[in-house]
């Protein structure tokens, strides 16, 4: 960055600034500071240009701890707003599987209707028979109807 010379008259004297911001910059802090001198000078008019300068730079400085301040919670905001982006979207998987889950129970739900229909309609009590016992008459009241609907053509 260049450095630029800056010509400032703050309470009426003059400084020369080097530094590297822009005129419209340094334009608004010392238009800032005069306004700010003015006010302290108004506000106790038997305080020496000392002093007064002194309280200017305690109430820049007290400025910029609650700038921090505000910049500190913001960061602080954006990290909690950056967790909880992520925490809903592993609720937005979670709930995407328990939809998987609810659809398959679903079809499950049906599967069971159907053995238990089975079951039923061969005089047996489903609770008394294994698991492949209930799937063989499945699968022999399925073969039974394919070769229903094959008589049929």
């Amino acid at each position: 960055m260049n450095k630029t010379r800056y010509k400032a008259e703050i309470n009426g004297e003059y400084y020369t600034i080097v530094g590297t911001e822009t005129k419209a910059h340094m334009d608004a802090v010392v238009g800032l500071a005069n306004y700010q001198m003015k006010q302290i000078l108004e506000h106790s008019p038997d305080t020496s240009l000392d002093k007064a300068a002194i309280l200017l730079a305690i109430n820049v400085l007290s400025d910029q701890l609650h700038l921090q301040e505000k910049c500190n919670n913001l960061a602080t905001e954006m990290t909690n707003l950056t967790q909880n982006k992520e925490c809903m979207k592993d609720l937005e998987e979670a709930l995407e599987q328990i939809d998987e889950l609810e659809r398959r129970l679903a079809r499950f739900e049906i599967y069971d209707k159907k053995a238990r229909d089975i079951v039923a309609s061969e005089n047996l009590t489903y609770e008394d028979l294994s698991l492949a016992e209930i799937q063989e008459l499945i699968n022999k009241h399925n073969l039974e109807k394919i070769q229903q609907e094959s008589e049929w053509d």
